[in-house]
Order: C-alpha cells, then structure tokens, then sequence
C-alpha cells in the first residue's frame, strides 16, 4: 500500500456506506416534513385541527424510516467497542457494541405477482434504542468488517 492509499493514523474507519441512493429519500423525507410543516401552519391558521390527522401519517413514518435507515457506520479510532452510525436525518448515533442483540436479515421481497425481488436487508436490534437498518444493495465498503461488527449470518 502506498503512502498515497494509506489510512491516516487516528482517522475512524468506515465500514458501511449507503450510496447516492440516501440522498433520494432524504428528498422525499424533505417532501413529508415540509408537507406537514404547512398542513400544521394551515390548521393552526384556520383552527380546523382535521388536517393535523393529514399530516401525522406523513411526518411519522418518515421520520422513523429516516432514523433507522443507517447511511454510514464507522468504528472510531482505538474504539473499536464503540459504533458511530450517521442515519438519513443527519443524527449521528453513538452504540456501543455490546447494545447490539441480534439481527433479522431478508434477501428477497415478492412482487406484486409472487415474483422474487432481490433486496437484502439487515436489521440489528438496539438494546434501549431504536434498531438499525441496512440496505445490503448499498456497495458495502468493507463486508468482513460488518461481519466481524455485526454478526450478519452470512
């Protein structure tokens, strides 16, 4: 490895990265929180609160989708019993390792015909938290080391 390709000492090592494809659904996650933002701003206006119940079924699966979906994990330098996760809300989250309790991983989803869809997936459960979500279509940036960090089954 040249001096050009070695990691800098001290730099966190990153192990997952979700794509380009995050930034799309920090597009339609934008679209559902400015959506409520206006239906909120319009209830609170015309004091018919009939359009708050519009808005919640917007905003809430889009800010749990938002939190759970990882776009990045790297371990921290000289940490390595310690996970920082960067999620699709731009909240870092800090998981110590040992939080981490199992996992539930799905290859394939069916159409609406029974076709086979490849989509593998990786939820980790957080003890105390909210759980992890991982597209494993996203180009894994070092596999063995999510296996070795989060125990993946495959």
């Amino acid at each position: 490895m040249s001096a050009a390709q070695s990691p800098r000492a001290g730099a966190p090592s990153i192990v997952y990265r979700y794509g380009a494809l995050a930034w799309v659904w920090r597009a339609l996650i934008a679209v559902a929180f400015s959506l409520t933002g206006a239906a909120l701003l319009l209830s609170f206006k015309i004091g018919d609160w009939g359009l708050v119940y519009v808005a919640l079924p917007m905003f809430i699966p889009a800010a749990v989708g938002g939190w759970v979906t990882v776009t990045r994990i790297e371990v921290p330098a000289g940490e390595r019993s310690v996970l920082q996760v960067s999620n699709l809300l731009g909240v870092p989250r800090r998981i110590e390792r040992r939080r981490l309790r199992g996992t539930w991983k799905r290859d394939t989803v069916y159409g609406t015909y029974g076709q086979p869809i490849p989509a593998p997936r990786l939820w980790v459960w957080v003890r105390g938290g909210m759980p992890l979500y991982l597209d494993l279509l996203a180009p894994l940036v070092d596999r063995s080391a999510l296996q070795c960090l989060i125990s993946t089954g495959s």
